[in-house]
């Protein structure tokens, strides 16, 4: 199976293939018998059987813990490490996390939070990301922002491959990014072109440009809540009902990217001469994925943000 891991070193995630455990083995047999009698056939033996591990890792060991870690010091919990969880993820991926809060201001020297901080924790997504919503709510482009943001705490694709055979249509979604200004701002024409069209023609329209039309109808519902959720402590940024006009002239475009960079620099990569980029921190090589919009233009970049 695709398991999704975090590491805390390089704070990077990535999607790795696993064996699955003996537990999940056995539950995914009992789905034969769920609703009549079945038989379950296994295509591989009983030594492979062996050789998996006896439960699938918590979830709580493969996820950033930058989350965890703010909850806990909004609880008064200020030692983390000695903090009695179920499933006890490691050390290092919790100072990691109370690191990357301190970089994001949520935590003082003293490992205390700040008043920042306390704002973050009223916010339902990570804490980087709503440094970067903090960021459009006093610099300008909530709209913009939110959208994008909406679509990155749903999902790491939203632009599907090409059916096969289909050579004309190599980057069918070329066409949101001829600006050259990135995948954040074709995540947001994607978001503002599909919003304009009919209801009834959406999915259509989700086809049509190999789009995948579920993560923007949960981007549009997350969009909403987050807009909620900044009410309270930006009232006087989003009372002209600005928040819901999404506009792209220059100045906006501009105000989007410098809020992504404000709170997701720990995400930047510096392009290197081998090709490629490098992390920053903990330096580790990524590459650019081919069938990302903008490698249609061949466009290279001495910075990025990676999505993941």
């Amino acid at each position: 199976m695709k398991q999704k891991e975090y590491q805390p070193t390089s704070g990077v995630s990535t999607l790795l293939v696993r064996r699955i455990s003996r537990v999940q083995a056995t539950q995914r047999a009992g789905r034969a018998g769920r609703t009549a009698p079945g038989k379950c056939f296994r295509l591989y033996g009983a030594r492979e059987m062996k050789r998996m591990d006896e439960r699938t890792s918590p979830e709580i060991m493969r996820v950033s813990l930058e989350s965890v870690v703010l909850h806990l010091k909004v609880m008064s919990y200020d030692d983390v490490l000695d903090f009695d969880f179920l499933d006890a993820p490691d050390s290092p991926g919790l100072v990691a996390a109370a690191v990357a809060l301190f970089l994001l201001g949520a935590l003082d020297a003293d490992g205390k939070l700040t008043s920042q901080g306390r704002l973050l924790s009223t916010l339902p997504t990570e804490p980087a990301y709503g440094k970067v919503l903090l960021a459009a709510c006093k610099g300008g482009a909530v709209a913009e922002v939110v959208t994008v943001v909406a679509i990155l705490a749903g999902t790491d694709s939203l632009f599907r491959q090409a059916a096969r055979g289909n050579a004309g249509d190599k980057h069918p979604h070329a066409r949101f990014v001829c600006d050259g200004l990135g995948d954040h701002i074709a995540f947001l024409r994607a978001y503002a072109e599909w919003s304009a069209q009919p209801g009834q023609q959406q999915q259509a329209w989700c086809r049509q440009h190999c789009i995948d039309g579920r993560c923007l109808r949960t981007a549009r519902q997350t969009r909403d809540l987050l807009l909620r959720s900044l009410q309270p402590a930006f009232a006087d940024a989003l009372r002209d009902g600005d928040e819901r006009r999404i506009r792209f002239d220059s100045e906006r475009l501009s105000r989007v990217r410098q809020s992504l960079c404000y709170g997701m620099y720990t995400h930047a990569a510096c392009s290197t001469r081998r090709g490629g980029y490098m992390t920053m921190g903990e330096p580790k090589q990524l590459g650019v994925c081919p069938d990302a919009p903008w490698c249609a233009f061949a466009l290279p970049r001495l910075w990025c943000l990676r999505l993941c």
